[in-house]
């Protein structure tokens, strides 16, 4: 089967090299497997996923000074990677996709198990192909399934202010690079338009509409790295290319899959739902990081935060701990500051209480008290639903009118994206950045586009699955 394949399409080839030179840019996911050495568990320095927070349990070995463990794996790992290049080259493309099993396996582990420091949007267009390369059937059409997923799921992040009004980069200092202040909401809805609608005409044997979709995401990589640097488009552009480039595929075959083959839809629509799942259960998903982990979830916010945590030990000693962020490629989060402070509560005795208060900007908005003088010792996380401890969208709109009535909503300087140094946490009284389209109107297209995505699924899955049941294979 897999000879077959490919056999009779080259691209899996090339597919395979450009997933095996992935890896290279996947060396930090390895290294988060030290994180959990047991010396960084014991100085509260890992930050497990809110839907596994137990992985503090987990110790895995150390690197230097602590020990040799984590080399010793890691040389293991790229002896598996070398051997499973050098069986591809033989021929023995089985064992070849075989001996990526460990690592592939590895770094999703890690990154969707172990900690929240990785970003997840890198692995589905990494590791989440090589499962479909590795294990699945009829290969190059469940890769192209799969990829259009990828970015149909990508716009649900996209559906409110920040890239609806284009908020997200308009309230920085300087805006979306190379972009006009004015013109940043029409291109940001234009990205909406392309991956949450438009992007099913890859499956278009039109070659205007598959042209049009397929030069505009090269445009959008291509300029992305002004912003995300290298390994996302690595990731996404050489795939993008051998799946759907018209140089390479005058039409778009599809295969004649029989009732068996339907288990395997179940990825695609995994991805789908993860994607869709944190917006229906919790409004603040974004800042509070509910159900957040398994979404393609770059670039939502550009948020500020004051953050004070105030321990108080059984022998009248108080320790404070306090943290301004600004800079917006850090997305400050709730979570984040939670985490840590509640394993110090299970794991030291000594402590008698740890009063949390979190406040935060989003987009260049008032700041608002999302946690009061809570007591994280007896708070409890819910990584799926929201949690009563944190602000409701209701009392956060109370907040606004009560801090206007007694003059104390104070709003953000605007920040840069990445540098820290250029910018610090200020409260002034008046808004430095007005949104350019009102939130009614960007409630408006949200329930718009919303809903067009959801026809336009409904329609494109039926239509794909029309096909695949009457063309040969």
């Amino acid at each position: 089967m897999y000879s077959q394949e490919f056999k009779k399409y080259p691209i899996l080839n090339n597919l395979y090299w450009v997933f095996l030179v992935g890896f290279c840019f996947s060396q930090r996911t390895f290294f988060i497997l030290a994180a959990n050495s047991k010396n960084k568990i014991e100085n509260f320095e890992i930050i497990c996923p809110p839907h596994f927070q137990s992985c503090v349990d987990l110790i895995f070995p150390a690197t230097l000074p602590n020990g040799w463990g984590h080399n010793v794996l890691f040389a293991i790992l790229g002896l598996s990677l070398f051997c499973s290049a050098f069986m591809f080259y033989r021929g023995l493309k089985k064992y070849a996709l075989l001996a990526l099993i460990p690592a592939t396996f590895l770094q999703i582990f890690t990154t969707f198990f172990l900690t929240i420091k990785t970003s997840t949007p890198f692995e589905y267009f990494h590791t989440g192909f090589l499962l479909v390369l590795i294990f699945f059937p009829f290969k190059v059409f469940f890769l192209r399934v799969v990829f259009v997923s990828l970015y149909f799921s990508s716009a649900f992040v996209k559906l409110d202010a920040s890239w609806i009004g284009g908020d997200l980069f308009n309230s920085m200092i300087n805006g979306l690079p190379l972009v006009p202040f004015i013109l940043t909401p029409f291109l940001t809805n234009i990205v909406i338009i392309f991956e949450g609608i438009l992007i099913f005409f890859l499956f278009s044997n039109s070659g205007l509409r598959r042209n049009t979709v397929f030069y505009f995401f090269v445009v959008f990589h291509l300029y992305s790295m002004i912003l995300v640097g290298l390994r996302y488009p690595i990731h996404c552009l050489p795939v993008l290319y051998f799946l759907f480039s018209p140089q390479l595929h005058r039409k778009i075959f599809f295969p004649k899959v029989k009732l068996k083959h339907l288990v395997f839809f179940i990825y695609p629509l995994f991805i789908i739902t993860m994607s869709l799942l944190p917006s229906l259960v919790d409004p603040l998903w974004k800042i509070t990081l509910v159900g957040q982990r398994f979404t393609l979830n770059m670039f939502e916010q550009n948020r500020q935060c004051i953050v004070n945590i105030q321990t108080y030990y059984k022998d009248g000693t108080t320790k404070t701990f306090k943290e301004n962020v600004s800079k917006a490629y850090d997305r400050c989060n709730i979570y984040s500051y939670y985490f840590p402070q509640k394993q110090k509560c299970l794991k030291n005795k000594n402590i008698e209480k740890s009063v949390f208060n979190f406040s935060a900007s989003i987009n260049g908005g008032p700041f608002l008290d999302y946690v009061v003088d809570k007591n994280i010792c007896e708070l409890n996380y819910n990584a799926w639903s929201a949690n009563k401890w944190i602000e409701s969208p209701e009392n956060l709109r109370k907040q606004i009118n009560i801090k206007k009535d007694a003059n104390t909503l104070r709003w953000p300087s605007m920040n840069h994206y990445w540098s820290r140094e250029l910018t610090s946490v200020k409260k002034l009284p008046r808004p430095q950045y007005e949104p350019q389209i009102k939130p009614k109107i960007v409630e408006i297209l949200r329930v718009i586009y919303f809903s067009l995505m959801g026809i336009c699924l409904f329609i494109s899955s039926s239509l794909l699955f029309r096909r695949i049941y009457r063309k040969e294979y």
